[in-house]
């Protein structure tokens, strides 16, 4: 479930704001759930205990506290939350983008502003779902980015989820369920009860399988031949993407280096005749590059699609 939050000590002062993402939300047909809080203290002391938003508007002209410290604080229990400001007063608009807003809309008139935001706020979290491993209980609340995750492994009813930084996540799920959340060409199993991101595998010898961060994990029998082709088509794939990326560059420098050695010819006629010929090669060499280099990001930001999940926290 989504929640949004609206922090204002003048609730009928941010009435229409609220309806309007009510009515947004409503349409949208993803569960959620609006909060209010009247008072900055009552707020951050929700945070502080747990409490989790994805959105958060902020009243920009609030006197309890300086909304700026305000925060600056809220961000220690909260990094992730989109933080909305709403204000009319211009010239608090350049302390508000000290921590980093989402976005800035304005008090009277707000329609176009809210649409916007609402948009993009809304297609953000279906970006966020193939960038991350979200996992929560109803205590608490992590984004971890696939890229981080090294190791995977059941434990009883939960699975241990290790970080590339050492730390470590408990989930209450099973393997098959989490695996059906990561995306299937990055992630391996390896056995009943381990899974690996394959680009944290420093190399794999026999049944052992060595991840870069010192882990031993063992390939049950049988499935030696299956894990380790693909293991190695991964990073085939990979190498040889690198591999064209650096011979087209060079291409392209002989290129540019063949051009100018022409451009010191005295045969006018030659000289133009030369530059058309290398001309041609140039634009070639530098569409195949582009090319390649496109595929590169493809491979790298390919996810497997599935819909968008709301039940997040």
């Amino acid at each position: 479930m989504l929640n949004i939050v609206f922090c204002t000590e003048n609730p009928s002062s941010i009435i229409y704001h609220m309806e309007y993402v009510k009515g947004v939300m409503e349409d949208s047909q993803m569960p959620y759930r609006l909060k209010m809080f009247t008072s900055c203290s009552d707020f951050l002391y929700e945070a502080e205990e747990g409490f989790i938003c994805n959105l958060v508007f902020f009243s920009a002209n609030m006197k309890e506290m300086k909304i700026t410290a305000l925060c600056r604080q809220f961000r220690r229990f909260l990094p992730e939350t989109s933080i909305v400001f709403i204000s009319d007063l211009t010239e608090l608009i350049w302390d508000l983008f000290e921590v980093d807003p989402y976005a800035i809309i304005p008090k009277t008139n707000p329609d176009r502003s809210l649409s916007i935001l609402m948009k993009r706020f809304l297609h953000s979290l279906q970006d966020d779902q193939d960038n991350v491993l979200i996992v929560h209980s109803s205590r608490f609340f992590k984004q971890i980015p696939m890229k981080n995750i090294v190791h995977i492994n059941q434990e009883g009813k939960y699975a241990k989820i290790r970080h590339n930084n050492e730390q470590e996540t408990y989930v209450r799920k099973q393997l098959k369920t989490l695996l059906k959340e990561l995306p299937e060409e990055r992630f391996i199993r390896i056995g009943k009860s381990d899974i690996c991101n394959i680009e944290h595998i420093a190399f794999i010898e026999g049944y052992d399988v060595h991840l870069d961060n010192g882990e031993l994990l063992t390939i049950p029998h049988g499935k030696a031949e299956e894990i380790t082709a693909k293991v190695a088509n991964f990073f085939k794939k990979t190498k040889a993407i690198s591999v064209l990326n650096i011979v087209f560059f060079i291409m392209t420098v002989l290129t540019m280096a063949a051009i100018s050695v022409k451009l010191d010819t005295s045969d006018t006629l030659y000289k133009s005749s030369c530059l058309m010929k290398e001309l041609y090669i140039f634009i070639v060499v530098i569409v195949l590059w582009l090319g390649t280099l496109l595929l590169t990001a493809i491979r790298l930001t390919k996810k497997k699609k599935k819909p968008f999940n709301p039940n997040i926290i």
